[in-house]
């Protein structure tokens, strides 16, 4: 009987993946180690990116703990002088928007509620002007960092029910790229987003077969770990088998606009120390497959001796390059395809994109 039924499995990758499971089921730690595997999230367990989709949730429905001048503050943090220099009057003008919106919206410190602010020129401004500044080219690592810093203010508690109802909007939302337009500092920008984020059941499947045969499942991303936390809880993984980008808390228990000091920062070759730090003196051996579909995946995808998983994406060009130049043979790396028209994996390892 196969272990593995859902119907969207590349077949090198459903055979892989029960192998997996027949060899390592049920093993005790006091032989070998516990078995475990790793995974990425956005793009690889889930379609499309958890912490993207929460950001445009938070900005079309102001979703801030913030006052007008702090988040003038907030959108400029991270940034180099010369990329200051370079966002002057794009993050002026979404100041001077969110100023207007505070004081007209009955969730921050107006009156009005919010189906009728939306109808205003500086909600349109601000929602458009907002995702620009977020996919502006700052570098991954400060695209990572400054988008969890608007949580400030929030519990992590808040921050989890925020997500579960972001999580509700997307699944109601067809799969689609969106692109959003603004003109500032003498630039026409343009930022696309995706939208429609899917949970995958044949990872569904595949985790929760390796947590019934004693084998742990562990998610190491770059996204905020509250956010995450609140997905992988919809595939049975505990918040504690989660290595993700934590935020630092006021005495209150209050997100602050900082990064967690003394904690692995999982943000690129971030992953592969999360996992040297964090599992391999827990157990005491390396994973047993690590998966990812990115170049910010490629460092824990390389860094051991496990077999690599791969969604392909539009980065697995890249990816499957940085694999070979590491000395891995191509035939190591497992490739599942997916469709993101229909928002599901393919039953091969090619793709269709949007």
């Amino acid at each position: 009987m196969s272990i593995l039924n859902a119907p969207n499995y590349a077949p090198a990758v459903r055979q892989a993946l029960e192998d997996l499971i027949e060899s390592n089921q049920n093993q005790q730690a006091e032989k070998r180690g516990k078995p475990y595997i790793v995974t990425d999230w956005d793009n690889t367990a889930i379609l499309f990116d958890s912490q993207n989709c929460l950001f445009l949730y938070q900005v079309e429905n102001l979703c801030y703990r913030l006052m007008p001048e702090r988040l003038a503050d907030v959108i400029a943090l991270e940034l180099t002088a010369a990329q200051k220099a370079a966002t002057r009057e794009l993050r002026r003008e979404i100041a001077d928007f969110y100023r207007q919106l505070y004081q007209q919206y009955e969730g921050l410190g107006g009156c009005r509620p919010l189906a009728e602010v939306r109808e205003s020129s500086a909600y349109s401004a601000f929602v458009r002007a907002m995702a620009c500044l977020y996919k502006y080219s700052f570098g991954y690592v400060a695209e990572c960092c400054r988008i969890v810093c608007l949580f400030e203010g929030y519990t992590p508690e808040e921050v989890k029910r925020l997500t579960e109802e972001s999580i509700d909007r997307e699944r109601k939302r067809k799969p689609e790229r969106l692109v959003y337009h603004y003109s500032a500092d003498g630039q026409a920008l343009a930022a696309v987003y995706y939208v429609g984020l899917r949970f995958i059941p044949e990872l569904e499947e595949f985790f929760g077969r390796c947590m019934e045969n004693g084998i742990d499942v562990y998610v190491c991303s770059a996204s905020q770990e509250n956010v995450v936390q609140a997905h992988a809880a919809h595939y049975g993984i505990p918040p504690e088998n989660v290595l993700a980008l934590a935020v630092a808390l006021d005495g209150d228990g209050k997100i602050l606009a900082q990064i967690k000091a003394g904690v692995p920062m999982p943000i690129k070759a971030g992953k592969a120390e999360a996992i040297r730090r964090c599992l391999l003196p827990k157990h005491g051996r390396q994973p047993l497959l690590v998966m990812g579909d990115s170049i910010g995946d490629a460092a824990m995808l390389t860094a051991f001796s496990a077999r690599g998983l791969a969604t392909n994406t539009e980065h697995l060009p890249l990816l499957l390059k940085v694999w070979t130049e590491a000395g891995r043979r191509p035939e190591e790396l497992l490739i599942q395809g997916r469709d993101e028209i229909r928002g599901e994996f393919r039953p091969s390892g090619e793709s269709v994109f949007l």
